[in-house]
């Protein structure tokens, strides 16, 4: 049809399905795509829209320094167009990249200023999401009153029916930060909520985040209490993780996961 816009409409949300599949080459591919089809159409929205999800998706694989790069190119251009809460998701995810490369403070600030615009604009995933990286940047501060509060916030937010593996994510991060606080049997009570959902057919895909954090923190609680468990979580990660990086054939993306 020669339709080169709806072409560009279609390669972000095919992006997204491979992702979601485990698919990261082919993910990287649509959102490149993207990326040079907006640029030679002079498509600014669609431009700003695929360096967002190559921000993410960088910074979901472990390569902060670019997916900061890729993000702050997309703020810097949607700026412009004063829409609070586009502006609020590249600072949520911003602030994941700021995590990463150990940036703690401007990470926390990212989250706050993201979460203000969402609760302006009454975005609810928005506020969730922002809630999540805010107790990320807390727990790195060491800050586990914030933390816990930030978590509590989620998993209230979270629609129960809309993602379990989300809820799954935020019992679990509320374990750890309960544990690293020395709430030891309130830690091993969201933890041991998270393995009756699992053993339950329950998924730990844990919302954007995957479900590595989740088997982490729920190894954390259980090693530090001695549960024997401890050894069969850690087994099972191993092997989700393996099980991820073999689907992925680029060496460099291969590298950051």
């Amino acid at each position: 049809l020669g339709d080169r816009l709806g072409e560009n409409d279609c390669l972000i949300p095919l992006g997204d399905a491979r992702y979601w599949l485990g698919d990261y080459d082919g993910a990287v591919l649509c959102y490149n795509q993207s990326l040079q089809l907006s640029r030679q159409i002079g498509f600014h929205f669609g431009e700003s829209n695929a360096l967002f999800h190559l921000g993410h998706f960088y910074s979901q694989i472990g390569d902060y320094r670019q997916g900061k790069s890729d993000l702050e190119q997309s703020l810097s251009m949607i700026r412009q167009d004063h829409e609070q809460r586009r502006i609020a998701y590249r600072l949520f995810n911003l602030s994941h990249s700021e995590l990463g490369l150990g940036n703690l403070q401007v990470a926390k600030d990212y989250a706050q200023e993201a979460l203000a615009m969402c609760q302006t604009v009454e975005d609810h995933n928005g506020q969730i999401m922002s809630w999540l990286f805010l107790g990320n940047a807390c727990m790195k501060l060491g800050q586990w009153d914030e933390a816990i509060e930030a978590y509590q916030r989620t998993l209230a937010y979270e629609p129960k029916d809309k993602d379990p593996g989300a809820a799954n994510l935020y019992r679990a991060k509320l374990g750890f930060a309960n544990w690293m606080k020395g709430n030891s049997e309130q830690a091993m009570a969201y933890i041991e909520a998270v393995l009756q959902d699992h053993a339950n057919g329950g998924s730990l895909q844990g919302n954007d985040e995957g479900p590595m954090p989740v088997y982490w923190c729920c190894y954390k609680v259980l090693a530090a209490c001695g549960d024997s468990r401890a050894g069969q979580v850690l087994e099972e990660a191993y092997t989700c993780l393996q099980r991820q990086a073999a689907q992925i054939n680029d060496a460099e993306i291969r590298r950051s996961f």
